[in-house]
């Protein structure tokens, strides 16, 4: 007999508290899942209180990575050396103009495990290099929208 399930709930809805992703659950705990657990294709957060359970809903890879999310190019900032966009952690994500030229579509924290996938096409790439290109001497952290 399978599992039963309390809620799915979108990771995008829980909370990072340094070691867990954190959801609340009715018993007035939180539910908890690692990064770890994420990686290893874990989608079952467990309330450590009661016998609860929720599924987690995250975007998966092809090859079988786990993505945080989904960005837009166009919701990163440029920080004169990465494209970044704010993780849960604290830290940011990042990807390069070389990364994105060679088809890279992943950007990674330096501090976390999580990774998101960067939606882009060659025209948002242009436009993007073309604003950093135009405006980098004079802002170092910039939205890449006008």
């Amino acid at each position: 007999m399978g599992a039963i399930f309390h809620d799915e709930i979108e990771i995008e809805d829980f909370k990072w508290d340094g070691n867990f992703f954190t959801y609340p659950c009715p018993c007035g705990d939180e539910f908890q899942i690692t990064v770890e657990d994420l990686e290893n294709g874990e989608d079952v957060a467990t309330c450590p209180s009661c016998s609860l359970i929720v599924r987690d809903l995250f975007l998966l890879h092809e090859m079988g990575a786990i993505f945080h999310d989904e960005i837009e190019i166009e919701d990163f900032k440029w920080d004169g050396n990465f494209f970044t966009y704010p993780c849960p952690c604290g830290d940011e994500f990042q990807i390069t103009v070389e990364d994105l030229e060679n088809g890279e579509d992943v950007a990674t924290c330096p501090s976390c495990s999580l990774i998101v996938r960067v939606i882009y096409d060659d025209d948002s790439l242009e436009v993007a290099k073309a604003l950093i290109s135009s405006n980098s001497k004079n802002l170092p952290s910039m939205p890449l929208t006008a």
